[in-house]
């Protein structure tokens, strides 16, 4: 791996890592998303499917007892029958809306079972009310009453609603603790997910950043170190081949800055070694620059061009007082 991060280059590095944090970011937002989507979805589900039936059916049951005391006004206040059949047939309407509503709101099997005892006792508590008031209106008022008592006709059904409208919401309020543990159970899981997603995710960003920084910084470190050395006049002979083949194949930035060092160095060592060699007394090697701005290129070859001509200044000078000194010889001895 070491290996691949070394051959990116530094900016993509960089940029990559800054882009592994946002793609982390974006992953557990979309987990945090779905979750809460689940969370929600399961909340809207229990409102719709079970709290607004058990609403409905609480303004079912309230609408029975109203009937109820409609039917019981018929008798006491009669004066007051037409008002108190026309509430009747309106609550009764009502109801009848709202049954309806929840048969569609809650489609399952048991809850529609149930409502089929609903609707039973409720079409023969519609009948049995209406009986009631017919017998009022023939004077048979004692029959009428009977029918709202005990095992009476609209009592039995009555009863038979309020056993089907009581069921209906034990089955919805069971429904309703079901889904709201399953929303509780799903906050868990949540919150369980988010925390170990969010824990590696950190543990891996955070091994991400050393890794980075260490291809980036290590490699410079080195760089610097050889850098101070050729700053002193060391040409950096001594330093291990694993060092430098670990800074040369690199294929980043570093490593195009290591092979712009080794460059250096090895010109500067080019250098040392032919004046090494002309300190030698050596004037036979040759130093051709690199280009015209070579400038230790071009003054070391005029230093050894210069030395040439003085030796051979010299080498001439000296073959001349031999031959001076050969011909006063000569002539003393003549002279003698």
């Amino acid at each position: 791996m070491m290996k691949v991060l070394n051959d990116l280059k530094t900016g993509v590095k960089l940029v990559g890592g800054f882009q592994f944090i946002a793609f982390i970011t974006l992953v557990l937002t979309f987990i945090g998303y779905q979750n809460m989507k689940l969370i929600n979805n399961g909340v809207s589900a229990m409102f719709e499917t079970r709290l607004v039936p058990i609403n409905e059916l609480g303004k079912i049951t309230t609408d029975i007892y109203t009937i109820r005391g409609d039917v019981y006004k018929i008798f006491i206040f009669p004066g007051e029958k037409e008002a108190s059949i026309q509430s009747i047939s309106t609550l009764m309407a009502d109801i009848d809306t709202r049954i309806a509503a929840y048969a569609e709101l809650v489609p399952d099997e048991e809850t529609k079972n149930i409502l089929n005892d609903f609707n039973t006792g409720w079409l023969e508590y519609q009948s049995a009310v209406a009986e009631i008031i017919e017998l009022d209106d023939a004077g048979k008022t004692e029959e009428a009453i009977a029918s709202l008592s005990g095992i009476g006709r609209a009592a039995t059904a009555r009863k038979m609603v309020g056993e089907a409208v009581a069921q209906l919401s034990e089955i919805d309020f069971s429904n309703a603790e079901a889904l709201n543990f399953q929303a509780n159970e799903t906050f868990k899981k949540t919150v369980t997910l988010s925390l170990t997603v969010s824990g590696i995710c950190f543990v891996f960003a955070v091994w991400l950043g050393f890794v980075i920084s260490n291809s980036i910084t290590r490699p410079l470190k080195n760089l610097v170190n050889i850098a101070n050395l050729i700053s002193t006049g060391d040409l950096a002979r001594h330093i291990d081949e694993k060092t430098k083949r670990s800074l040369l194949n690199r294929k980043d930035e570093v490593g195009m800055m290591a092979s712009a060092f080794n460059n250096v160095i090895a010109y500067l060592q080019k250098m040392a070694d032919a004046a090494n060699t002309v300190a030698q007394n050596d004037l036979t090697i040759t130093v051709v620059p690199n280009h015209e701005n070579d400038e230790m290129g071009i003054a070391i070859a005029k230093m050894i061009a210069k030395l040439k001509e003085t030796c051979d200044y010299i080498s001439k000078s000296a073959l001349g007082l031999r031959t001076a000194s050969e011909e006063l010889s000569l002539s003393a001895t003549q002279a003698g």
